[in-house]
């Protein structure tokens, strides 16, 4: 495949061209069917078992959809082009007076074949239209959900947002969503199941790489007082418990003692650094978890210090 001046080829790259397959600069993903097939992908418009991009931006995106709408220009036949300037060379002749004898007949004048304006050709309808349609339709839909359910648009900001819509584009049409009863049995399970293996697979690399326990410090500002606890590695954070601590905020042997359980329950071994909130309490609880246990490192939060 020879790449041409196509204004996409800015946007993406040729991988193979015995199979014409191009990857996007954006999101890395890898189309076959050459750069006709990307532009649906850059202009983020389904099409077939294309998923439209989700890491391009506007300006490009943009860029790419007057690309598609805009009808190419039909090439001028060779033929076509002699027969307009023959046509036009016989009408400036005509305009200027002058006659040519026509041979075929005798005492005749011969005259010129008059030349008919030829009708331009008109835009073909583009495929875009019909995708359009359907995904405003799609659109509306899905605001529709949103709007009789009373879901927050905050939730289209979700990381499992657009993994549910691509998730939903690759089974096709006719696809049923799961029922009320399959929320509350058998999915639930496995959602729970899939949370569980998250969780073995961090605490394994505990084991590898050591954690760091945070304690998470929350207050109504009255008498409420919340400490959530999280552990965290290279691999990713993971929540652990949340204590109501309200009436023994300002113990530090209490505060000493629940940071040393949350410690065992990870494992001594496991934590590198404890990190706590800034407050004479906890900067004592923190002391004396270091005194007892040499191997860890306590701190205090660098948000809380300013």
């Amino acid at each position: 495949m020879v790449r041409g001046r196509d204004a996409c080829w800015e946007h993406c790259v040729l991988v193979d061209a015995t199979r014409q397959k191009v990857k996007c600069n954006y999101c890395q993903r890898e189309f076959s069917g050459g750069v006709y097939r990307m532009k649906f992908h850059l202009a983020q418009i389904r099409n077939k078992d294309i998923i439209p991009c989700a890491e391009v931006p506007d300006d490009v995106r943009d860029q790419i959809q007057i690309l598609l709408s805009t009808p190419k220009k039909h090439k001028t036949p060779k033929k076509l082009k002699v027969d307009r300037a023959a046509n036009g060379q016989q009408n400036s002749s005509s305009a200027s007076g002058g006659a040519h004898p026509n041979h075929g007949s005798s005492g005749q004048r011969g005259s010129t074949c008059p030349s008919f304006p030829r009708p331009s050709p008109s835009p073909q309808p583009t495929v875009d239209d019909s995708q359009k349609q359907k995904q405003d339709n799609a659109d509306k839909k899905i605001a529709v959900f949103f709007f009789h359910n009373s879901i927050p648009f905050s939730a289209a900001k979700s990381m499992s947002y657009q993994e549910m819509v691509d998730a939903v584009a690759e089974c096709g049409v006719g696809y049923k969503p799961p029922s009320y009863e399959n929320f509350r049995s058998t999915l639930l399970q496995k959602v729970k199941g899939d949370i569980n293996e998250c969780y073995k697979k961090l605490r394994d690399e505990w084991k590898e790489t050591g954690c760091t326990v945070l304690c998470d410090c929350w207050s109504d500002g009255r008498t409420k007082s919340l400490v959530v606890f999280s552990a965290t590695c290279p691999k990713g954070a993971l929540f652990l418990k949340s204590i109501d601590v309200s009436g023994h905020a300002d113990n530090a042997h209490f505060l000493f003692e629940l940071l040393e359980s949350v410690v065992l329950e990870v494992g001594v071994e496991n934590v590198v650094q404890v990190i706590t909130d800034s407050t004479p309490s906890y900067v004592y609880a923190g002391r004396l978890l270091m005194a007892k246990y040499s191997s860890l490192f306590w701190s205090p939060c660098a948000v809380a210090l300013y």
